[in-house]
This record gives C-alpha cells, sequence and structure tokens, in this order.
C-alpha cells in the first residue's frame, strides 16, 4: 500500500471518527436537555444509571439485547434523530409494513410534538410522510421488513434494525445493500431476544457481550444483574434436570413490607445494588468492535424483582 493510499484511509477513518462524535454530542444533548417520551416525561439518568453508557457510545456498530421496557426503542428514537441532525441518511427497519404507521406516528411524530428543540429542528421541513422525513441536515426513511421493494433506491448511511426477532430475517441482508456507497456504514440492532444463537442473540453474541454490574452492599465486589444467579435456585430431579425454582432469598413471603433481595453471587449473603451509580458495564467478548449490551429488566428499579417472580 502506498504513502498516498495510506493517507486517504487516516482521511476517512478520521472523518468516520468526527462524525460518530457528532453522533454522540447531538445524542446527550437531545437527551439531557430536550427529549420527552411518550408520556410528556424526562430522560433519568441518575435513576437508571445503566442508559449512561448507550448514550455515551462512540461505536460505529451498536446491538441491543434486551427485555420489554427496558429505554432500547427511546435510544433508538434519540439516536436515529441525532444521525440525521448530523447529515446522515437513516434506513430504519420496523417489523411489519402494516405496523409502520403506528409506530411512526406514536414513537416518532408524538416525540416531535412533544419537544419544542425538535419542532425548531423540522422547522419548515419535509416531516409530513410516514415514509420519509427530513430532519436537520439529514433524511429518516422507515420500512417494513416484510416488504422487500421498500429496500431499494435509497442510499443510507445508518441501518436500524428495530425488534429484530419480529422482522422478516431474510430481507434483513438486503438492508446492508443500502449502506454500500456510504463511508460510514453504520448499524444498530435491537430486540427482545426469543431464540438462542439466533435474531438478536445472533447479532449479540458477534459482539463485545457487555453486562451490567453493581456492588454487593455487603462485601463489595461487583456482579452482574442475572436471574439465575442472583434471584432464584433451580431444584432439580432424580434426573438433574430442573423440576422448578425457588428464591434465594429464603425470607421473602408474600405480604412482607419490601422487594425479593438480588443476592450477591460472591459472598452469597450481600445484596446486589440494582441502581448503583457504581455501575459499570462489561465486556465479555473484549477486542470486538461491535458494541453489544445485554439489558437485564432486573436494571430497571420499577419493575420489582417481586413482581418478575
Amino acid at each position: 500500500m502506498t504513502t498516498a493510499s495510506l493517507d486517504e484511509l487516516t482521511k476517512a477513518e478520521l472523518l468516520v471518527a468526527q462524525k460518530l462524535i457528532e453522533i454522540r454530542d447531538a445524542r446527550i444533548d437531545f437527551a439531557t436537555n430536550h427529549h420527552r417520551n411518550t408520556r410528556g416525561e424526562q430522560m433519568d439518568f441518575s435513576g437508571f444509571p445503566h442508559i449512561r453508557g448507550l448514550y455515551n457510545s462512540l461505536a460505529k456498530d451498536i446491538v441491543l439485547q434486551g427485555s420489554v421496557q427496558c429505554f432500547k426503542s427511546e435510544w433508538a428514537v434519540i439516536d436515529h434523530f441525532a444521525c440525521s441532525f448530523v447529515g446522515l441518511s437513516v434506513f430504519f427497519v420496523v417489523p411489519k409494513y402494516e405496523a409502520r404507521t403506528t409506530y411512526v406516528q406514536n414513537r416518532v411524530n408524538r416525540c416531535v410534538e412533544n419537544v419544542p428543540e425538535y419542532k425548531k429542528i423540522v422547522g419548515n421541513g419535509f416531516f409530513d410522510s410516514v415514509a420519509l422525513k427530513s430532519f436537520g441536515k439529514g433524511v429518516v426513511k422507515y420500512v417494513g421488513s416484510n416488504v422487500l421493494a421498500d429496500f431499494k433506491e435509497f442510499p443510507g448511511d445508518v441501518l436500524v434494525v428495530e425488534e429484530v426477532d419480529e422482522c422478516h430475517q431474510e430481507n434483513l441482508d438486503y438492508a446492508l445493500d443500502r449502506l454500500r456507497a456510504s463511508r460510514y456504514q453504520f448499524r444498530r440492532y435491537l430486540g427482545n431476544p426469543k431464540y438462542r444463537g439466533r435474531g438478536i442473540n445472533a447479532y449479540f453474541l458477534n459482539s463485545d457481550q457487555r453486562e451490567w454490574e453493581v456492588p454487593c452492599f455487603q462485601c463489595g465486589k461487583f456482579s452482574e444483574l442475572d436471574w439465575f444467579e442472583s434471584v432464584v435456585e433451580p431444584i432439580l430431579g432424580k434426573d438433574g434436570n430442573v423440576l422448578t425454582y425457588k428464591l434465594r432469598d429464603e425470607e421473602w413471603h408474600e405480604g412482607i413490607r419490601r422487594d425479593i433481595k438480588i443476592v450477591c453471587p460472591k459472598c452469597k449473603d450481600g445484596e446486589l445494588e440494582r441502581a448503583s451509580q457504581k455501575g459499570t458495564w462489561v465486556p465479555r467478548n473484549e477486542g470486538h468492535k461491535v458494541e453489544g449490551y445485554h439489558i437485564s429488566m432486573l436494571c430497571n428499579p420499577i419493575n420489582t424483582v417481586a413482581g418478575m417472580w
């Protein structure tokens, strides 16, 4: 490779890095200063510290594997607004064409109506269409994964796929073709896993596999919030198969005026601090360029452990 080609490669990498910084800065600004969800509520980073890492990310490719109501979709809305705001073309895939209008009207249009800054950015731009919208310097095309004809004639820079497991899997490969001409080719995959090794779980396994770890009130050691390691333990039959589960918090019972403890798997006695400000995302597959986040429902302190049990 010649010096000239190396210089061009370095220049291209710098342009990509600069664009990622622009997206990150816009994403954080929207989330902390302007955004309102469909209920008109502000983002709460103090009560939900695990979501900070998602907004601070500078990765080209991001995978969010998590339970329902764990702020994945809220992040997707803010992130794709940020990408469009800084001048990128976003190809946004939802599971079905039939649900596209509902998604756009509920998640996108209502959000813009609730946020003065978003309305200011839209201004007199083209925003009335369900399929194609201008936001800032860029544009967003919304498609249903089950209509292959919509996967054509749109030069994109960013691919966003909502609810991967609900999508037409074969058509998702065609979505990547929309990015071929872009120097950026950023990708985001989100979903609630249904199958091991397929769908969103396959994307997560092909990432750095980050888990949220929090400290124990008693021993101070960090552990991930894992249902089977910290909340329940299996009861095995004579054949070694799981018959049922019992709570690790043996003192809890219905009617007691506290939630079920998330028992520390390190000291076996202390309780993990669910919403700890000291929590941190720890990659299990270090060195991988794709950032993958596994967001357990236990990360969300609004959901009681007793309710899950």
